[in-house]
């Protein structure tokens, strides 16, 4: 009966505070008091972890979900009062990673309005090099990496491109007030280069690590809008890729694979590379990864005949490979399913190969 009587009491002090902030004055008064909105956090906290270790008593378990909505309403007013209070932005991503808060779809709208479609170049610069901070910090875990990866940083720079598009498409193409020189530097110097050398051999993340899947696709992203302005990275890039591709974990694999496609797409590559990178691409089967791969032939496709060499027609590098594999493999059906696929989207392989 205590935890009942306590359970109620918090969600009724966290409905107060939110009927609060819903007039400009009032909440202002409220949210400006550090103590206040600390303890206020304190007990919603409290509230989600009771919620999860199954002991909010049945009859208060709506309400209490409900509050986890007011909550994030409450710091959502205050972020849209205090909009340079990274720390406490970022703390909130902290909490939604352990439980403690439920990131709801109030959040991701203030993120969208307010962090990831602002017109303030120098916010995003804030927010970009704050997130890769955290994605350098060993004490940074797993999980958060992802969610500033996925909900934050990927998405600031979808929209900087979007923004910038008459001049990102461009063959000149040389950044944008975002993305400049020293943007990519950091990303190269923080990111890119730390990743090249990085042991993963005994790596002992169980099943797909997103936080790698979130770099790895920030990485391809990069080099698709901005190969002009990593010029001087591709060398760390390359390694980044390749290193990555010897990852057990098939996801991120071909997710590498993807990357390093994107790289021989738009830079010149020895043939040697261009070629191990088709191989492998042809001859992968496992079912997890069959999209990527068969987004990274569709890659390659444009520039095979330049990037391989050799003769021309039916004798050309890229046909006989295919014509090999098919002959070869003819049990496994995942396999020569990717290959009959890329083969039948284009009708001029199709005509060499067959």
């Amino acid at each position: 009966m205590q935890l009942a009587s306590r359970c109620d009491a918090e969600r009724r002090i966290v409905h107060a505070a939110y009927a609060i902030c819903q007039f400009e004055a009032p909440a202002k008064e409220l949210l400006r008091n550090d103590t206040a909105r600390n303890a206020l956090l304190d007990v919603a906290k409290t509230l989600q972890v009771q919620l999860q270790q199954d002991k909010v008593p049945c009859s208060l378990r709506l309400a209490v979900m409900q509050s986890a909505e007011q909550t994030m309403d409450i710091i959502t007013t205050y972020m849209d009062q205090h909009p340079n209070d990274i720390a406490t932005l970022f703390n909130v991503f902290s909490s939604c990673t352990t439980n403690e808060l439920q990131p709801c779809p109030v959040l991701f709208a203030y993120l969208y309005k307010k962090v990831i479609t602002s017109d303030s170049v120098d916010y995003q610069r804030t927010i970009m090099q704050r997130c890769i901070e955290l994605y350098t910090s060993k004490d940074t875990t797993q999980k958060l990496k992802w969610f500033v990866f996925h909900n934050l940083a990927n998405p600031i720079l979808a929209n900087d491109v979007m923004r910038n598009w008459d001049s990102v498409s461009q063959a000149s193409n040389r950044g944008t007030l975002l993305l400049d020189k020293a943007m990519t530097q950091e990303i190269h110097d923080k990111l890119w280069k730390p990743q090249s050398i990085a042991d993963i051999s005994d790596d002992s993340t169980q099943g797909v690590d997103h936080s790698r899947m979130e770099l790895l696709q920030t990485s391809a992203f990069l080099i698709k809008h901005h190969h002009n302005m990593l010029q001087d990275a591709r060398k760390d890039l390359i390694k980044f890729g390749w290193n990555y591709i010897r990852l057990e974990d098939h996801i991120n694999k071909y997710a590498s694979y993807c990357l390093i496609a994107y790289f021989i797409h738009h830079y010149e590559t020895p043939p040697k590379i261009a070629m191990q990178v088709y191989n492998s691409l042809l001859r992968a089967h496992q079912t997890e990864g069959r999209n990527l791969v068969m987004q990274s032939l569709e890659i390659l496709e444009p520039v095979l005949k330049k990037r391989l060499g050799g003769p021309e027609g039916r004798q050309s590098v890229w046909a006989r490979l295919p014509r090999k594999i098919l002959s070869e493999e003819i049990s496994n059906v995942q396999q020569l399913t990717s290959i009959y696929h890329f083969i039948v989207r284009h009708t001029r392989q199709k005509a060499v190969i067959s």
